[in-house]
């Protein structure tokens, strides 16, 4: 769900992500796991649903203080998802 949040909101919704786990028991042993397209549009889609969520809760209207940031508009989640 992060990786997928920070790929948007750095302007590159199809950017590929990945994680490195480095050992620190183990010398030399390094695992890279790539993120499937398919978990990253659902990890967008999760962070979605918990900004609107937050966004109730605290009673956030950004409409209000005219700071709605791009990223979270409706043609680039329907781009980071497809």
């Amino acid at each position: 769900m992060q990786l997928a949040a920070y790929r948007v909101g750095l302007g590159i919704p199809e950017a590929r992500c990945a994680n490195v786990f480095v050992s620190v028991t183990q010398p030399g042993l390094v695992v890279v796991y790539e993120w499937p397209q398919e978990d990253l549009a659902r990890g967008w889609n999760m962070f979605q649903s918990l900004l609107t969520f937050w966004k109730l809760k605290n009673k956030f209207d950004p409409s209000e203080t005219g700071v709605e940031p791009s990223l979270f508009s409706s043609t680039m989640a329907q781009g980071a998802t497809s």
